[in-house]
């Protein structure tokens, strides 16, 4: 019986995406942790900036972007057996997503830190 992918060693490759990566070619993000030798990538997905498009009052698109950089990732990944994680900036408080609901953003925003 194989070993499920959980279970086995991982080595991650985490690089925060810039702003600018949005039009990065999503296949050269996946061949910078193939020329690691990672098996699990780490890609920015959402929080105070996301890359892909959105109709979200909270987040923010990337611009310039092209298509959706997250799936895009995910897909050329999955098709080298390489995992995806994806990141997400909770902890940033958007002003437009405290403006719009002050109360309900300062109890899920403003959670205390372990």
């Amino acid at each position: 019986m194989s070993i499920p992918w959980w279970e086995k060693p991982l080595r991650v490759y985490q690089p925060n995406l810039r702003l600018i990566d949005g039009m990065k070619d999503p296949k050269e993000l996946v061949d910078e942790a193939q020329y690691l030798s990672a098996n699990l990538r780490v890609v920015n997905a959402g929080g105070a900036f996301a890359f892909y498009n959105t109709n979200l009052d909270c987040q923010v698109a990337v611009s310039p972007l092209n298509g959706d950089l997250f799936d895009d990732v995910l897909q050329i990944a999955h098709d080298r057996d390489i995992r995806v994680v994806a990141r997400l900036e909770v902890s940033v408080k958007l002003k437009r997503s405290t403006t719009a609901t002050p109360t309900g953003a300062t109890q899920t925003m403003m959670a205390p830190r372990y």
